[in-house]
């Protein structure tokens, strides 16, 4: 297939040549991903491999093929806008991706992920509850639950994580409003960001994902009963985040000495709702294949 693409000039002329161009496409975001087989790899410029994508795809004509190769196309497309942070453009792929094909819980939580981006919390929340139900649905058809396999627990985490924080961006942009209430959206954040908070082994073994939920724990609860009769709930969840960056901003928010939404959603957006599922050896292999019909390096095999 690669040599007859290569004699054909390059030019698009069998569905194969098609799926190379793709998979090609797919192989420069990985590798800049820092993915797999990729991980020691030196590059000095990552978003080059997402540019050259980009140019590769410019080359294509997704509407003539069949859908399965729509999706593909789709997909990895929205991946390279995502990476180079042209939020709209990977949200409109995504979006055709999921008409195409809906199943993916990483298609749809990536989805959320620009909608979160975007500001629009309402559709993200939709979009991650969306994601949730896929994940739980392929972890009941695998015969895996949270409770005996930590993967599947740390993704599971890392959703309730990102409903949190937009629960808790869109009550604080609700108290901005004033004929609105955030209260019950900083409940729900406190909701989700307890269902990591209390468990002891995300504690131990993903320490990261356990200090983000605490700092952002503290911050419902100080929004929603502010600093004084919240106080010393919120000096705990912030002494459980550790001395983090994230935690020390939102210390200084507490504390009145920082600048309450913009910064925080700001930095929100680039640390937690910036982070896609790239590539399927994220999601538990016997769970959600991405990339179904992708060859994707090392222990990744190729699903015809």
């Amino acid at each position: 297939g690669y040599i007859q693409y290569h004699r054909n000039g390059g030019k698009i002329i069998e569905e194969e040549d098609f799926f190379i161009v793709i998979e090609i496409g797919h192989w420069l975001i990985n590798r800049d991903a820092g993915l797999d087989d990729y991980l020691d790899a030196k590059i000095s410029n990552p978003s080059d491999g997402y540019r050259k994508a980009l140019e590769l795809y410019e080359i294509l004509d997704p509407t003539k093929f069949r859908k399965e190769l729509k999706y593909n196309f789709y997909a990895s497309r929205g991946l390279a806008y995502a990476k180079l942070r042209q939020t709209p453009s990977a949200r409109e792929d995504f979006s055709d991706a999921i008409r195409i094909d809906d199943s993916s819980s990483d298609l749809n939580y990536n989805f959320a992920s620009m909608d979160a981006q975007l500001g629009n919390f309402p559709l993200a929340i939709k979009g991650y509850k969306t994601a949730l139900v896929k994940y739980k649905e392929a972890e009941t058809k695998a015969n895996l639950n949270a409770n005996e396999d930590f993967e599947v627990q740390v993704k599971e985490a890392i959703i309730y994580r990102d409903l949190g924080w937009a629960h808790l961006l869109l009550g604080m942009n609700k108290d901005n409003e004033p004929t609105s209430d955030g209260t019950r959206d900083f409940t729900s954040a406190i909701d989700y960001f307890n269902k990591i908070t209390n468990s002891s082994n995300l504690r131990k073994e993903s320490p990261g994902l356990f200090a983000i939920a605490n700092v952002g724990k503290a911050l419902a609860l100080f929004y929603s009963q502010g600093s004084t009769a919240g106080g010393i709930e919120i000096q705990n969840a912030l002494s459980q985040a550790g001395n983090t960056p994230v935690a020390q901003y939102a210390q200084g928010v507490i504390d009145g000495k920082g600048d309450s939404i913009f910064g925080i959603q700001n930095s929100i957006s680039s640390l937690i709702f910036g982070n896609i599922v790239p590539h399927d050896l994220d999601a538990d292999k016997t769970l959600d294949v991405f990339h179904g019909y992708f060859y994707c390096g090392g222990r990744s095999p190729r699903i015809q």
